[in-house]
C-alpha cells in the first residue's frame, strides 16, 4: 500500500486522495509517507516535502484555516530550499504592503507561494494534508478549489498533493468529485498492520509483555477480529494491561465491545465508577470545557479553572491523568510529547531556596506549555454528543456550552488578584475573548427553564460587572 501511495504521488501532477472510516489509520499512514519522502529527498534541495495535519483540537477556524496550512507548508519548503527562501525574502522586501494585504487570502497565497514558484523545471514540492475534512468550513472550500484547479495551472507538473478525509465526509464535501488517484483504507486492508501494532504495543506494556507468546498472539487475533479502528486495539490493550493476569484477560477477551463507540462507553463507566455525585458533576464540567473550548487548555489553566468551579468539591487533575481518567485524557506539549512521564520533573535532588524558587518559576512556565486534551479527536466528538442520562459525564452542545458559560461568568465577575499567575490571566483572557461565542452556541429551547434562567442571570452578571 505504501509503495502504491508513493507511486501515485510521484506521477506528474499526482493528486492522491486517501480515505477511510474514522480511526482506520489515515494519519498514521500519512505520517509514515511524510517520513519516508523526507528521507528520500533529503539530499535533493529542489524537491521539498511539506505537511499539515488538520486537527479539531479547538473550534478556532483560524487554527484550521487554509491560510495557516499554506504558511506552514511555505515555511517547511523555505527551510529545505535556499533558492525558494531567497526569492520569497526578496519579494517581501520589494512589496511588503501587498504581502500584508494577501496574507489572509488563501487564493492569493496559493498563487504567490506555490503556483508561481513551481513553474521552473526541476523544482518540485509534495504537499501532504491530513484530515482536510476537519479544516474550517471556509478552508475546506478553498482547499477543494486548490486541488481541483491544480491540473490547469502552470505548476501542475511540479506540485503533487496527497490529502486524506473521512470516507463519509469525502462525499458530503465534494472531494469525491475531483479526479484523483484514490486509496480507501478498510478493516481488511489494515488488519495485518493492526496485528503488528498489537504485538509491538504489548512488548511495551509492562504486564502484557510478561504473558506467554501464545497468549499475546491470542490477544492480537481476537482484538483485530473485533476492531473497527486502530484506536480500538490501543484502548483495549491498555485495558487488558490494567487487568494484568492471564486468566481474567482471557475471560475479558470473550466479552469484547463490538466497536469503538461501545468501547468508549466502557471507558466512561470505568471513569465514573465509585465517584460521588459532586465529583461526577465537577468532572463533567471539566470534560465539557475540554470538549467545547475554542483553544487548547493548558494544564496550569485547567488547575486554575477547577479552583473557580469546584467550590467545596475537589478533584486533582494530576491524579485524574495518572488514574481514573488516564484512558480518556492525555497531556501533550509544544514538542508533541505524548506522555505525562515526559512532563514530570525530577524532585529527588537537593535544592537551595533560590533553586527552589527558580524551579517554581520553571514549573509555572512548563504548566503553560503542556496541554490537556482527550486521547483522540473521535473521543472528543463522543463527549460532545447529546446525553439523556443526567448523571453521564457527556454533554450535548447546549448543555456543554451552558456549563462553560456559567464558569466564564464566575471567572469574569471574580476579583482580580495582584499576584495572579500566568494561568489565571490566560483563563481570564480566554473568557473575555470567547464568552459571546459560547453564549451563541446555547439553544435555550433545549434547556429546562431553571437552566435557561441561569444563562440569563450569568449574562446579566457579565454585562453589569
Amino acid at each position: 500500500m505504501y509503495q502504491d501511495l508513493e507511486a501515485g504521488i510521484s506521477q506528474t501532477g499526482g493528486i492522491v486522495h486517501l480515505t477511510g472510516p474514522t480511526g482506520m489509520g489515515k494519519s498514521m499512514v500519512t505520517y509514515r509517507i511524510v517520513k519516508e519522502l523526507k528521507e528520500h529527498f533529503d539530499g535533493d534541495s529542489e524537491t521539498s516535502v511539506a505537511f499539515f495535519f488538520f486537527f479539531r483540537a479547538d473550534d478556532d477556524d483560524e487554527a484550521r484555516s487554509a491560510e495557516s496550512m499554506l504558511k506552514s507548508c511555505t515555511y517547511q519548503v523555505a527551510v529545505h530550499n535556499i533558492k525558494y527562501r531567497e526569492e520569497l525574502n526578496a519579494e517581501l522586501r520589494r512589496d511588503e504592503d501587498r504581502w500584508y494585504k494577501e496574507e489572509s487570502n488563501a487564493k492569493a497565497l496559493w498563487r504567490r507561494l506555490f503556483t508561481s514558484k513551481f513553474t521552473k523545471p526541476g523544482r518540485k514540492v509534495i504537499l501532504l494534508l491530513d484530515g482536510v475534512d476537519e479544516a474550517g468550513e471556509d478552508a475546506v472550500k478553498q482547499i477543494r478549489n486548490i486541488i481541483k484547479k491544480l491540473p490547469i495551472t502552470e505548476a501542475k507538473g511540479n506540485i503533487r498533493i496527497m490529502f486524506s478525509t473521512d470516507d463519509v465526509a469525502s462525499d458530503e464535501l465534494g472531494f469525491s468529485q475531483i479526479e484523483t488517484t484514490k486509496f480507501t483504507l478498510d478493516q481488511k486492508m489494515v488488519v495485518g498492520d493492526m496485528k503488528l501494532i498489537a504485538m509491538t504495543r504489548m512488548k511495551r506494556l509492562p504486564r502484557l509483555s510478561k504473558l506467554r507468546l501464545p497468549t499475546r498472539k491470542t490477544i492480537a487475533r481476537k482484538l483485530c477480529k473485533k476492531a473497527d479502528s486502530i484506536r480500538y486495539v490501543d484502548h483495549m490493550l491498555r485495558r487488558l494491561n490494567a487487568i494484568g493476569r492471564e486468566a481474567p484477560i482471557l475471560k475479558e477477551l470473550g466479552e469484547l465491545p463490538d466497536n469503538t463507540i461501545m468501547l468508549y462507553g466502557v471507558l466512561l463507566e470505568d471513569c465514573q465508577r465509585d465517584r460521588t455525585d459532586a465529583e461526577r458533576d465537577l468532572l463533567r464540567r471539566l470534560f465539557a470545557w475540554i470538549a467545547y473550548s475554542r483553544e487548547r487548555l493548558q494544564i496550569g489553566t485547567a488547575r486554575r479553572l477547577l479552583e473557580y468551579i469546584a467550590k467545596e468539591r475537589k478533584i486533582d487533575v494530576d491524579e485524574e491523568l495518572e488514574l481514573k481518567s488516564s484512558r480518556i485524557l492525555r497531556l501533550s506539549n509544544a514538542t508533541s510529547a505524548e506522555s505525562y512521564d515526559i512532563y514530570e520533573s525530577d524532585h529527588d535532588t537537593d535544592k537551595g531556596e533560590d533553586d527552589a524558587k527558580s524551579e517554581d518559576d520553571d514549573n509555572e512556565y512548563e504548566d503553560m506549555d503542556v496541554y490537556l486534551s482527550f486521547q483522540e479527536r473521535s473521543l472528543r466528538e463522543y463527549f460532545r454528543q447529546k446525553e439523556s442520562n443526567p448523571n453521564s459525564l457527556r454533554s450535548g452542545p447546549s448543555i456543554g456550552n451552558m456549563m462553560m458559560f456559567e464558569a466564564i461568568a464566575a471567572i469574569l465577575t471574580s476579583d482580580v488578584n495582584k499576584n495572579s499567575n500566568a494561568a489565571d490571566w490566560n483563563l481570564r483572557f480566554y473568557c473575555t475573548s470567547h464568552w459571546m461565542k459560547h453564549l451563541q452556541d446555547i439553544k435555550c429551547d433545549e434547556l429546562q427553564d431553571d437552566l435557561a434562567a441561569n444563562v440569563i442571570n450569568n449574562l446579566y452578571a457579565i454585562l453589569s460587572n
